[in-house]
Parts: structure tokens; C-alpha cells; sequence
């Protein structure tokens, strides 16, 4: 099994890539997968919307061996058409399972691209790859959430 410090020291060369749209990083005894993973101004018919939505998965590494999990997601939404001018700001702390699926003409905010913009979001594409390195590494999650 390696040590709480181990996994601090090593999971952000292991599991950070370029393949994957979401990061790792080691705060104190905490692994934060931070995912961006829609940042968009979709052109509708009579208004123009700017959307921002973001997750992170915040592992706790504890000293016996056990880690506990939180799920954190934020979502602005701006927009101003024949309505006027709108503003809704949401959050969740907790514990989720998401999937979700966006498309629409637009730009991407983080690549400049214009057109037809699809997103594609689920919880799983960063808690089971950070899951199976810690199993990976000898260490069991605590308790059921």
C-alpha cells in the first residue's frame, strides 16, 4: 500500500494528460479534479446566451488507509435578448451522479470555434479513473458516499 504522502506526490504526473479534458491537483491531504467542461455564448432566435458549467471531485485522503468523497458544481448562465437582460447562478455540494448533453449553434468560449457546439459532461469520466488509482495504490473509500 503507498503512503498518504506517496499518492499526494504522484497522482498529478499519473493521472494528469492531455487527453483528458479535466486536471488534477494536491491541496493539503485533498486530490481536486477540476473540469470546465462547458464554457459556450449560444445565438438563439432572440437572444444570446452565455453558458459556464464546471465540476470538480474532491478527494480527502485520510490516515488509515480510507478516503472520502465530494462532488462541487457551479453553473452561470447570462443572457439578454427580446426578454432583457437575465442572470442565474447555481450550485451543488454533495454527492452526484450526472450525465448531460448540450448542443447548439454557438461559439466555444475555450477553443474560439464557431458552429455547431456539442458538450458532453458525466461524473464518471473523472471519479472512476481517481476511484481506480487509489484502489490501484491499496486504499478503500469510506463508507457508502
Amino acid at each position: 500500500m503507498l503512503t498518504k504522502e506517496q499518492i499526494l506526490a504522484n497522482i498529478e504526473n499519473d493521472l494528469n494528460s492531455n487527453d483528458r479534458a479535466w486536471k488534477v491537483v494536491v491541496e493539503g491531504d485533498k486530490i481536486i479534479a477540476d473540469w470546465k467542461w462547458m464554457d459556450a455564448t449560444f445565438f438563439g432566435p432572440t437572444d444570446i446566451t452565455k453558458e459556464v458549467k464546471e465540476f470538480k471531485f474532491i478527494v480527502t485522503l485520510l490516515d488509515n488507509g480510507k478516503w472520502k468523497e465530494l462532488d462541487v458544481s457551479s453553473e452561470n448562465e447570462t443572457s439578454i435578448g427580446k426578454g432583457g437582460f437575465n442572470f442565474n447562478k447555481s450550485g451543488f455540494v454533495g454527492h452526484q451522479f450526472n450525465k448531460s448533453f448540450t448542443l447548439g449553434l454557438g461559439r466555444n468560449n475555450q477553443t474560439g470555434e464557431v458552429g455547431i457546439q456539442a458538450f458532453k459532461f458525466s461524473t464518471n469520466d473523472i471519479k472512476v479513473p481517481i476511484r481506480e488509482y487509489l484502489k490501484k495504490c491499496g486504499w478503500k473509500k469510506k463508507g457508502l458516499f
